[in-house]
Order: C-alpha cells, then sequence, then structure tokens
C-alpha cells in the first residue's frame, strides 16, 4: 500500500476505495471529476491524490510528475493526457469480505446436456468484482478454478448429476444441487 491515511485527510475517502487496487487508465478530464482522486487545480496544472492503491502512476506527457512512490501526481491541465494507474498484483488481491453466491437457471439434465452454474462474487458493499480466481467444488472436491468476468460472474459446467459449490479462501458459497434425467 503506497499511501497512508494520514496523508489523506479527507472525509469522502471510503473504506472500499482505499483498500481496493485499481488497474486502469484515466484522462486528466475524468481525474477532475472522479471521486476516487482528491484534485486541486490552478495555474494550468492539476495536482491528483489516488483514494486508491496502485503499484506505480505513469502519464503519457512526459512533462508530468510523479511524486515519489505515487502519492500523488502534478500534470498540465490538457484533458486528453492519459494517466495509467498500475498494479502488478491485481490477482493476489485479498478481499476481506467477499461475497459468494451460487445459482444456475436450470438444475436438471433432461432434456440438456450440459448445466452452467454461475458464481457472483462480491464485496461488502455488494460491488462485483473482476478477475477474482475462485475454486469449484464438486460434490464435496476440488476439482477447478474459475476467474470472474468484468461483471464479476464465474461459470463451471456440469454434465452429470451432482453438488457444486465456490470457494475463496475461507468465504464458500451456497451449494448447487444438479439432478439427472426424468
Amino acid at each position: 500500500m503506497y499511501n497512508s491515511k494520514e496523508l489523506i485527510l479527507d472525509n469522502e475517502l471510503t473504506f472500499l476505495s482505499y483498500n481496493q487496487t485499481i488497474n486502469r487508465e484515466f484522462t486528466v478530464e475524468e481525474i477532475k471529476t472522479s471521486p476516487l482522486w482528491k484534485v486541486k487545480t490552478g495555474d494550468g496544472l492539476v495536482t491528483a491524490i489516488p483514494l486508491f492503491n496502485c503499484d506505480k502512476i505513469v502519464s503519457n506527457n512526459s512533462d508530468d510528475i510523479v511524486l515519489e512512490t505515487n502519492q500523488c501526481i502534478i500534470c498540465q491541465n490538457i484533458n486528453e493526457t492519459i494517466v495509467e494507474c498500475i498494479s502488478n498484483d491485481t490477482g493476489g488481491i485479498h478481499y476481506y469480505t467477499l461475497e459468494l453466491y451460487a445459482y444456475t437457471p436450470y438444475s436438471k439434465l433432461d432434456v440438456i446436456d450440459e448445466v452452467t452454474v454461475y458464481c457472483i462474487v462480491s464485496d461488502e458493499y455488494l460491488n462485483t468484482l473482476n478477475d477474482v480466481e475462485v475454486e469449484v467444488i464438486v460434490d464435496d472436491e476440488p476439482v477447478s478454478t474459475v476467474t470472474t468476468d468484468n461483471q464479476g460472474i464465474a461459470r463451471y459446467k456440469v454434465s452429470e448429476a451432482c453438488t457444486v459449490k465456490f470457494n475463496y479462501s475461507e468465504t464458500e458459497s451456497n451449494t448447487i444441487t444438479i439432478t439427472g434425467g426424468a
């Protein structure tokens, strides 16, 4: 974590953004209006303090300055400038209050040969989480891992009667029972 709570004295700072690692690009125009940044403008410059964590901040404008250990970026007030927030450990994030919810729209193998079981992965505020690797448990045995997509949903297909649940660290989803044909 590069930013400390002592550095940022902002009432709008949320638990979620402070503990969330961000891996994305922002334009200077987006930074100026985003709740994820503490921003000051003046003298043709934008001073922006990120209210989230990342490993590196890079601007495509070589005249922009990133202060030590990514605590602040001072950039020219050019709306089209792209500021990239890079985190090398996105896959290794540990979510402390992760929720897993398993479901399937159809749980009976009678007309179809294969059933897809879905798992929605969200944080304590019910924001879905991307790129989280969860373990698939079939009949109480770990069989695979799946990763959530950009909507926070992981998918696993089964072709025989069984029970399916998902696991992340100490958190387990509810169990889905797939029954055989009629």
